[in-house]
């Protein structure tokens, strides 16, 4: 995970895993990202995770995503590639795009180190690093292999090993963007709450599901070498966790053709302490284990496909 603040001129910056939060209001300042966790050792020198922001004259548009991109990718790749990645904001298909825009990278202060700018028509396209202009072909020209990314990405207060990219489009499309450009528009379903709460069921609790799901398990057609007798059981355990936990509930029953809707009431803590499933002891009753509830999504439908 990774903490952005975005100011409202387009300029971000990357929030220190130590910052010290004043009041709750101020999260909403912050973007939060997932990125990609260890990455293999075979891959590790060969990508970079770059936070992409799409900007007109200085002002964002849409919100931040995480690209993953290859190192060795030329001007012309990598504009591509974040078109394609950015997708959800283009106004039409990225195939079909005019990709008129500037690139700016900047390192985790949020200052620019290196401006991309490819020049339509004539053949080439301009890198600026620290002040300095040259011309190169868009086809050959590899962004990211120079010392300044590489100095960048070992700085001490970069311990998330990202860049940030600006898309800064020409202001001729702006227009083009804010007319194709719907937000999803979410509504809030008073009758599906009022639903559970008027409900007679006694409500299943996550825990107790938790409990049964990790609970020992004797092992089927397996016999001890040594005695020869059935033994053994099986138990699932967790050595590690993922920083957002997603429990799926099962609500559906088959029986040969037929489906059964399971309308049970399941309620979710307001915190949850994952400590007790930990197959390391070293690892419990740690609050790194312990979980704030985020959002309860509810199914409401009574086919597989609703």
């Amino acid at each position: 995970m990774v903490a952005c603040e975005t100011k409202p001129d387009g300029q971000s910056y990357l929030v220190p895993d130590n910052v010290i939060l004043e009041s709750d209001s101020q999260l909403n300042d912050f973007t939060i990202l997932q990125i990609p966790g260890e990455i293999n050792k075979q891959l590790e020198q060969k990508l970079i995770v770059a936070i992409v922001n799409f900007v007109f004259d200085g002002k964002i548009f849409g919100e931040p995503y995480i690209a993953v991109l290859y190192k060795d990718l030329s001007y012309d790749q990598l504009s591509f590639e974040l078109a394609e990645k950015g997708a959800f904001l283009l106004p039409k298909p990225y195939y079909n795009m005019n990709l008129n825009f500037k690139l700016l990278l900047k390192d985790s202060a949020g200052s620019v180190y290196c401006s991309l700018k490819n020049f339509d028509g004539k053949g080439y396209c301009s890198q600026t690093l620290h002040g300095f202009t040259h011309y190169y072909d868009p086809a050959t020209l590899k962004p990211f292999l120079n010392i300044y990314l590489d100095k960048i990405l070992n700085e001490k207060e970069n311990n998330k090993k990202v860049i940030q990219i600006i898309v800064d489009w020409d202001l001729s499309l702006k227009e083009d963007f804010e007319k194709n450009s719907v937000k999803e528009e979410i509504k809030d379903d008073d009758s599906l709450q009022n639903k559970f709460i008027e409900s007679k069921q006694t409500p299943v609790s996550l825990i107790s599901m938790l409990d049964k799901f990790v609970k020992p398990e004797p092992i089927q057609f397996w016999t001890c070498p040594k005695c020869k007798k059935p033994s053994g059981s099986m138990q699932i355990k967790f050595d590690r966790l993922p920083d957002i936990l997603v429990f799926y509930i099962k609500r559906f029953d088959h029986s040969g053709e037929n489906t059964k809707n399971n309308t049970e009431i399941v309620h979710s803590p307001e915190e949850l302490d994952m400590s007790s499933y930990f197959i390391n002891k070293l690892s419990k009753n740690s609050d790194e284990n312990k979980y704030d509830l985020s959002c309860v999504i509810f199914h409401n439908g009574s086919e597989f496909s609703s």
